[in-house]
C-alpha cells in the first residue's frame, strides 16, 4: 500500500516531523484539528503554519518518493472564535477579513 507523507512547515523555523495519512483530505483534517487545539504547538502561531505533502512511502517495498506540494495554510483552518490573543507573523487572514468587511 502506498502511504502519503505530510509535514507542517513553520515559516519561521522550517519543516516539522513527517507523518503518514491515507489521503490529502485526512491530512487536512488532522492539520485543521491541530491548528484549533489550544494544547497543540500549531495553535500558538497558526498563521505561521503551512501543510505540505512531501512524498509517498510504499509499505511493501520500502520505496520512498519525494515530491513537495503545498496544500494549505493555518489561516485556512483557524476558527474566528480563536482569534483573540493570536500571535501572528504580520500576515493577515484575508478570508476572515473579507467576511468581516461584507
Amino acid at each position: 500500500m502506498t502511504i502519503n507523507l505530510y509535514s507542517v512547515k513553520d515559516v519561521k523555523v522550517g519543516f516539522m516531523n513527517t507523518w503518514g495519512e491515507i489521503n490529502d483530505t485526512a491530512a487536512k483534517r488532522d492539520f485543521g484539528d491541530a491548528i484549533n487545539n489550544s494544547q497543540s504547538v500549531l495553535n500558538k502561531h497558526p498563521l505561521d503554519m503551512q501543510l505540505f505533502k512531501v512524498g509517498t512511502w510504499n509499505d511493501q517495498t520500502g520505496e520512498l518518493t519525494s515530491k513537495v506540494e503545498y496544500l494549505a495554510s493555518g489561516a485556512d483552518f483557524y476558527k474566528e472564535e480563536n482569534k483573540n490573543g493570536i500571535h501572528t507573523s504580520g500576515e493577515q487572514n484575508t478570508t476572515n477579513l473579507q467576511q468581516t468587511n461584507n
